[in-house]
């Protein structure tokens, strides 16, 4: 699975789900969806509670935009 990694800078630490909606360009919701497939480390640890908190310099790494989730239903 192709990856992306991104690097938190110390104005973007806080929830996880926060970091990840502004920094993907996501609702919260699909953030939150993403978090729930497991697929999200941070610093090489997985991570799937919203609630984490991220600090500067640590890294994020997030599945690929094509890869990222199933689209399901219409």
């Amino acid at each position: 699975m192709k990856t992306r990694q991104l690097t938190v800078e110390a104005a973007e630490a806080g929830a996880l789900l926060d970091f990840l909606a502004r920094r993907l360009d996501l609702s919260r919701r699909k953030a939150k969806e993403l978090l729930d497939s497991r697929s999200v480390l941070v610093n090489d640890r997985r991570v799937w509670m919203a609630r984490h908190e991220v600090r500067r310099d640590d890294r994020v790494t997030v599945p690929s935009a094509r890869h990222q989730l199933p689209v399901f239903g219409p």
